[in-house]
């Protein structure tokens, strides 16, 4: 890997520096390096600083305490446009230092990376550095290269079950030909194909761990299928019409099921029982939604209604009128403030949710043609 550092914000600060000796020292040795005014002179006072000189102090020697030599040494050299081929460690040391000379430090630089077992206590201490944003592409990164049998000695319990439990991002489509893919969404890389009976498939939703897959169709059940082991695990069975539409709990222990039959069913997803049904609906229930916070379900129907529910006392709360044709879809916003409906009468409507004494109120019409 190569690591060339330009300066392009360079601004010198008058005659503050004629030189400066730059001290880098380890465990083992000390190093000297002379270094022109200008070459550092648009960082100087940020590691000045956080040394403890005060502002404007003049300097002559500047002694650093790094934890290899050779890689500082190295490091600053590529501000005179020196290139080096970094080894992995090289660069861990690298972003440590310039995490303490407070430059800029991205977490693209460690996604790729492939850390060797012994270099992996260095690798926890730089992702804990305050300037790396802790993302899910860094916690699979951190999950892929944990040592076999690691301690996890001295490590955050909060923050080891985060990078443990990590998963890849990823999109499961089907066809009418009954094939279901699962791909990773950040490669474009299709995972998985398999084939299934159900034909059409109406629907299909993916538990937030990624290890199963619910689908539903024409056939009036729907199905559990493990993707880690490649097997169905359960069949649900109750609807007396096709199923249309599903949700998931967040914690993936119960699913919602709307149907043609004019219910929803609310289905424990351990043992395949049916726990509730929900049976106001004047006509078909083509789509619903769980809200974010996990209280109320919106379902809409072929005539145009949705109607919410109380979750929890299976209670219907409001029906009003939407669309002057059948419900698509729905989508509630992640802070459950905003439900947008998709009708076959050509129009997305988005409504406000937070009138709790009468019906949402309407907001906005996004028209489209077909």
């Amino acid at each position: 890997m190569q690591i060339c550092i330009e300066n392009p914000n360079y601004q010198p600060i008058g005659d503050i520096f004629s030189d400066l000796t730059l001290v880098l020292v380890d465990d083992l040795r000390e190093v000297k390096m002379s270094l022109h005014r200008n070459i550092l002179a648009w960082q100087i006072p940020y590691f000045l600083a956080s040394l403890g000189f005060p502002e404007g102090e003049k300097k002559t020697e500047i002694t650093l305490h790094v934890d290899e030599v050779e890689t500082a040494r190295l490091f600053f050299l590529t501000f005179y446009g020196y290139k080096t081929e970094w080894s992995t460690r090289q660069l861990l040391l690298v972003i440590k230092l310039k995490s303490y000379l407070c430059l800029e430090i991205k977490a693209e630089e460690l996604y790729l990376l492939e850390i060797d077992p012994e270099d992996f206590p260095l690798f926890l201490q730089v992702i804990d550095l305050p300037e790396i944003e802790m993302d899910n592409r860094l916690l699979r990164c951190v999950k892929k290269n944990v040592p076999e049998k690691y301690s996890w000695q001295g490590v955050d319990k909060d923050f080891q079950t985060k990078i443990l439990e990590s998963r890849e991002p990823l999109l499961v489509s089907s066809s009418s030909g009954g094939k279901i893919k699962v791909w990773n969404v950040e490669s474009g890389e299709c995972k998985e194909t398999f084939s299934v009976r159900e034909i059409p498939i109406e629907d299909l939703i993916l538990s937030t761990n990624n290890r199963f897959l619910f689908f539903g169709g024409y056939k009036k059940v729907f199905k559990k299928w493990n993707l880690e082991s490649g097997k169905f695990e359960q069949t649900f069975s109750g609807h007396s019409h096709w199923v249309t539409s599903l949700a998931l709990s967040t914690n993936g222990f119960t699913l919602f099921s709307a149907s043609y039959d004019k219910t929803i069913k609310e289905w424990d997803t351990r043992d395949g029982r049916c726990l509730r049904t929900f049976t106001c609906h004047p006509d078909w229930v083509t789509s619903l939604i769980l809200t974010t916070d996990q209280r109320r379900i919106f379902a809409g129907c072929r005539k145009g209604t949705i109607k919410e529910w109380n979750r929890f006392s299976g209670r219907c709360l409001r029906t009003f009128a939407a669309h002057s044709s059948a419900i698509s879809s729905l989508v509630v916003s992640s802070e459950n403030k905003r439900l947008f409906s998709t009708s076959y009468d050509g129009t997305i409507k988005v409504w406000d949710t937070e009138y709790f004494d009468r019906s949402p109120r309407f907001c906005q019409d996004i028209s489209f043609e077909s």
